[in-house]
């Protein structure tokens, strides 16, 4: 049955100890891997911040072109905006001077209207008077 505790083909055993090191062989053995997986983790790491880095630059570009974007269109709203505005105005001020023209042509109207009505209502009181002087 195997040992896992005790295999066979141990490169390094702790009995058999020639050089008089101590756990020479031991450290050598557990700092080798421990040393590899560091060099492992420092090259990982760097590699990972310069992916972090570009994804930040990358990322700032993308937000200030956006915000070149949102700022042009914010101007060309205001722009529009402001256009909008002036023809308004210009409409209100044409509506002003029909409304005016408007009532300028209806008072005009109304007097002749009036006149007209004062000279039929005088011809009508003549027309009566001369009625009233023949039957008289």
């Amino acid at each position: 049955m195997n040992n896992l505790n005790d295999p066979q083909d141990w490169n390094i055993r702790p009995e058999r100890q020639d050089d008089g090191g101590g756990d020479s062989r031991w450290n050598y053995a557990l700092l080798m891997p421990m040393l590899g997986l560091a060099a492992f983790r420092w090259i990982w790491f760097k590699q990972f911040q310069k992916q972090i880095e570009e994804a930040k630059v990358m990322i700032r570009k993308e937000l200030a072109n956006q915000n070149e974007q949102i700022e042009e269109a914010k101007i060309k709203f205001q722009n529009n905006l402001a256009y909008q505005k002036e023809q308004l105005e210009k409409e209100r001020s044409n509506i002003r001077l029909e409304c005016e023209a408007v009532n300028y042509q209806t008072s005009v109207l109304f007097h002749n209207t009036l006149e007209t009505e004062k000279e039929q209502e005088g011809r009508a009181l003549r027309l009566l008077e001369d009625v009233e002087y023949r039957l008289v």
